[in-house]
């Protein structure tokens, strides 16, 4: 197969899945509220550093990336968010996201195993449902996706590593240290794994990962910076540390917390109908 005809096959289950009849539903979730209202008022206060409610409330939830990127299509729409504004980052984030999968396989030779992980990916059942909601899980793991690809390329490191900072800065704006701890998490994985093969780690293969991190903390501190000061060191205690240290830790009853291992199962149900495939796989892979 070639990559051609697997593209000519992919992008149209991907544009059905992703954007048929995305507007459809009201903006009924929290999820989706909270964005229309943040990036309206962006439009209509002309203020698009610190997110607000309808209410003039602060929020404090999460950065602003998100909001940026649906006021920024609802500004091509007469300065109105609608269901639209809200819910197409997230579509395109989602084709993004499969269409990076499947052109590193076909960089590396290997179309059809391209068709298939991006059919996989595309429809599994979670990965659908975000991909159709305006929430700002699909766009991090576009940033967090691209960022690993590029620190994993065998092409000019200077470049990946620039690249690499770019995506990380994205993630950061968009949900704060978590975005830096995936990604380099699947890295610093990789490398362990490449040690235990009986590969030798150089120092070379390092630098790329703490340089992108560097990079994309230097980008987005200045956004944090500034409105930890215009709050008065206010979002630095609830953002940081209500929401992702006591949050961890579970110590935050008022947030949706959950045990470690409650997202194994629950990664099964989110990848169906592909997940008896995949332990299938595993199975067959551990028999050897």
């Amino acid at each position: 197969m070639t990559a051609i005809r697997g593209l000519t096959f992919l992008l149209p289950v991907c544009l059905t899945l992703f954007f048929v009849d995305l507007n459809g539903l009201d903006l009924w979730s929290s999820h989706e509220a909270r964005a229309a209202q943040n990036a309206q008022r962006m439009l209509d206060d002309r203020d698009w550093l610190l997110p607000r409610l309808y209410d003039g409330q602060p929020d404090f939830q999460k950065p602003p990336a998100f909001y940026w990127l649906v006021a920024g299509i609802g500004s091509c729409r007469n300065d109105t968010v609608d269901r639209w504004a809200v819910r197409l980052p997230s579509a395109i984030a989602a084709l993004a996201t499969v269409l990076m999968v499947w052109l590193r396989l076909v960089r590396h030779g290997r179309p059809l195993a391209g068709l298939i992980a991006g059919l996989i990916l595309a429809t599994s059942v979670h990965f659908t449902a975000l991909a159709r909601t305006g929430r700002i899980d699909m766009p991090l793991t576009a940033t967090v996706t691209a960022a690993i690809l590029m620190l994993s390329t065998t092409g000019p490191r200077f470049i990946a590593t620039l690249g690499a900072g770019f995506a990380l800065a994205g993630a950061i704006l968009l949900k704060g240290p978590i975005g830096v701890v995936l990604a380099l998490g699947v890295v610093s994985l990789t490398l362990i794994a490449r040690r235990i093969r009986g590969e030798r780690l150089e120092i070379r293969m390092i630098l790329p990962p703490l340089g992108a991190m560097l990079l994309g903390s230097l980008i987005a501190l200045p956004w944090f910076h500034e409105v930890n000061e215009r709050t008065s060191g206010e979002f630095m205690r609830i953002f940081f540390w209500h929401h992702n240290v006591e949050r961890a830790l579970g110590n935050a009853p008022s947030l949706a917390t959950h045990p470690w291992w409650y997202y194994l199962p629950r990664f099964g149900v989110d990848f169906l109908p592909w997940t008896p495939m995949l332990l299938a796989a595993m199975y067959l892979t551990v028999r050897g």
